[in-house]
């Protein structure tokens, strides 16, 4: 996996296939043993602090974490720091998976909504919850929920609670939260949520 940037268009029906290119992908091992990221993908980008700020889900050894690279053109990606540092642990409630969701900019600092799972969970490849945690430099991460995921689906089947692949943003006087939600038949919607605009 390798995130790839066609060239720019007005709309999506414009892009030329041809033109794409990877612009974040593995980096080459130094030693033949190195554990590294293998792949990237799922990227969730926000401009803010004078740059662009890519977070993606990096695999490494079949596991899932979130991975921190900064660009001035949006064409040229560094990591920020090592590259092999993921910016959370998988530990606590999400020791299985964990992913970037969301980011949303409030009056100081940002909410930085990510989705994880636990190995206690049944298929945590797919069934997966919503936390939050704040940052002020868009890096250094304080999670907030520590004890469980903030929000699941309210409507889970027997097995199932996913809430996954949500995007937060103002809108007026409004949060809105469009996200992946399970069903009681375990079939799969996407759903918007409305609520108060949050403030600091």
């Amino acid at each position: 996996w390798s995130i790839i940037k066609f060239d720019d268009a007005e709309r999506p029906d414009k892009f030329v296939p041809s033109t794409a290119k990877p612009v974040i992908q593995p980096l080459p091992k130094k030693y033949e043993r190195d554990i590294r990221p293998d792949g990237y993908k799922d990227p969730v980008i926000i401009y803010a602090q004078g740059a662009y700020h890519c977070y993606v889900i990096g695999t490494m050894r079949r596991t899932e974490r979130i991975y921190h690279f900064t660009s001035q053109d949006g064409q040229r990606w560094q990591p920020v720091g090592s590259h092999l540092d993921s910016i959370m642990d998988l530990e606590g409630w999400h020791d299985f998976y964990v992913r970037p969701a969301s980011i949303l900019p409030l009056e100081f600092g940002y909410l930085f909504i990510y989705e994880g799972s636990n190995t206690k969970w049944y298929d945590p490849v797919y069934n997966m919850g919503t936390g939050v945690a704040f940052t002020f430099d868009l890096h250094e991460v304080r999670e907030i929920t520590t004890e469980g995921p903030l929000v699941v689906s309210s409507t889970p089947s027997p097995r199932f609670h996913t809430f996954r692949y949500s995007h937060w943003m103002h809108v007026g006087e409004e949060l809105w939260v469009y996200a992946e939600v399970v069903c009681p038949n375990e079939s799969h919607e996407i759903r918007l949520f409305r609520m108060p605009r949050l403030s600091n």
